[in-house]
């Protein structure tokens, strides 16, 4: 059984890969559940235990279709299962920060873990593009963003005098949970920054979101006949004329795309 409601956000967003980030999340996404009622704001999910354990025990029940055992929630269960996998951070990390009241044998939800309900959704969005192309509408895109309340890495306003500027990149794509790489002509033949980008960022695809763009008249087919022809059968954005109704068309791709 995979519940429906793990296919909207924030549940189906990528998970971070930095431990801070993931134990926010896990921290937001408790308290989102328990407000939309997918489970209570007190649960007896006892995570002192194995969890191979715990899902060996009772995953194949709640797969089937089964309600809710005694201390354990279904809809919780399964969102560990399928979302975390059962690599979860600490519960008793969680209480350590303030996220969760250690009521032995049960967790109960605090009032920090619902403030984050009030911030946007954690993602480290990196933006990637080729200045003589893409600038105007990386920006563009940079701004949407900040005003939706993330700071996504731009290069143009995230690289000051006297970074190690190659290895600060590469820290950033590799921390990111969204990687958006705007491409237009000539982009990845003569950047390559771009194509280092696009590398780092397929490493690991199971913890990142990959966003395509593609304008200034640079089409799909041309994206296939290179050695990045994969990057159509992601989130791809196709921009066929570099006009306000297409760009705003790309814009609103994305706010739908992060669950904005």
């Amino acid at each position: 059984m995979y519940p429906d409601f793990l296919d909207q956000p924030p549940f189906n967003l990528p998970l971070p890969t930095d431990e801070m980030l993931r134990i926010k999340r896990l921290a937001r996404d408790l308290a989102y559940g328990a407000l939309y009622k997918k489970w209570s704001h007190q649960f007896g999910l006892d995570l002192r235990r194995n969890l191979e354990t715990i899902f060996k025990d009772n995953i194949a029940y709640f797969l089937e279709g089964h309600e809710d055992l005694k201390g354990f929630s279904r809809d919780l269960t399964l969102y560990l299962y399928h979302v975390w996998e059962g690599n979860i951070p600490s519960l008793e990390t969680l209480a350590i920060l303030g996220y969760l009241e250690d009521q032995n044998p049960q967790w109960k939800i605090t009032s920090k873990a619902y403030s984050l309900l009030e911030e946007p959704n954690p993602q480290a969005i990196f933006i990637s593009y080729r200045r003589q192309s893409s600038s105007a509408l990386a920006m563009l895109i940079a701004s949407e963003l900040h005003r939706a309340g993330y700071q996504p890495f731009i290069d143009i306003s995230n690289i000051y005098p006297g970074d190690q500027w190659h290895g600060l990149i590469e820290k950033e794509v590799k921390k990111s949970t969204v990687f958006i790489v705007v491409i237009g002509l000539e982009t990845l033949e003569k950047s390559k920054p771009v194509r280092e980008e696009i590398k780092w960022a397929v490493e690991d695809t199971q913890n990142r979101r990959i966003i395509p763009i593609l304008h200034g008249g640079y089409s799909v087919d041309d994206l296939e006949a290179t050695e990045f022809g994969y990057l159509k059968d992601y989130s791809l954005i196709p921009i066929k004329d570099d006009v306000s109704a297409e760009i705003e068309s790309a814009l609103s791709a994305i706010r739908m795309t992060l669950g904005l």
